[in-house]
């Protein structure tokens, strides 16, 4: 009798530990889909801009029309938007499900780069034939 009695005691304490831990296991791993529209200044979808959590490794890219959508874990971390060609940008997420924004043009010289086959190189280092497009 005593045995049965151990036994179901243990059995309800098991219970018991996986009734409270569960709700916490599915608060942490709980996350919120963003989504929204990346433009440029003339309010045209920019494709093809990365969205990146800022501290983790999932990433995505906007479609054709500048649209993307990301899941970040708990609904609350950084989004960093990058271009070539475009200043980046970091957005605090705060539980908000849709973020717009408008990608400014970086102010660095971009023809003083001359992109090679293994790199990319100032014009001023490159020996040689350059040509401008």
């Amino acid at each position: 009798m005593k045995l049965n009695s151990l036994l179901v005691k243990i059995i309800a304490l098991f219970l018991v530990i996986f009734i409270f831990y569960t709700p916490r296991v599915n608060a942490q791993t709980s996350s919120l889909s963003v989504s929204g529209k990346v433009t440029n200044e003339n309010s045209n979808g920019m494709p093809g801009v990365t969205v990146t959590i800022k501290g983790a490794s999932s990433n995505t890219l906007t479609g054709e029309d500048g649209s993307y959508n990301i899941s970040v874990p708990n609904g609350k971390g950084v989004l960093v938007f990058s271009s070539v060609g475009f200043r980046p940008q970091e957005i605090a997420v705060n539980n908000r499900a849709i973020i717009d924004l408008t990608l400014g043009v970086s102010q660095k010289a971009l023809e003083e780069v001359v992109v090679v086959g293994y790199g990319s190189q100032k014009k001023s280092d490159v020996t040689g034939a350059v040509t401008s497009i």
